[in-house]
């Protein structure tokens, strides 16, 4: 009769470490997806504040932006739109340059062939 006591008692406690196993895999599971989305959250928060410097400050109101994307990795920006003259798109070029987290901001020649009313693309890379 205590040999079964034993017995059942030893099995419970081996269910129940089993269980204890599982739900600390799944809480340690939970902490690292918590630590991921904390960690694009943080990103996602210094990307907005350098794009909202980018569209309050540097645009200038000649040059109206119809898109922009941003690279998953953080790496680049692409901008497109359309500036009224070349010398407002080329002053563009150089603000985007003078930013302290811009790298180089470049611009496909053929978007310079115009004079006016010129649909660009600005591509940025960014500095780590």
């Amino acid at each position: 009769m205590l040999n079964e006591s034993i017995q059942q008692v030893t099995l419970h406690s081996e269910a129940i470490d089993k269980e204890f196993t599982a739900v600390n895999k799944e809480i340690l599971t939970v902490n690292t997806n918590l630590k991921q989305i904390e960690f694009v959250t943080a990103a996602k928060k210094i990307w907005s504040a350098r794009i909202f410097t980018i569209l309050q400050y540097i645009i200038p109101p000649s040059v109206s932006l119809s898109g922009l994307s941003v690279l998953n990795d953080g790496t680049a920006i692409s901008m497109q739109g359309n500036a009224q003259t070349r010398n407002a798109l080329l002053d563009l070029q150089s603000q985007l340059k003078k930013i302290d987290f811009v790298e180089d901001a470049s611009i496909p020649l053929d978007n310079l062939i115009r004079e006016n009313n010129i649909e660009f693309q600005i591509n940025l890379k960014l500095k780590h």
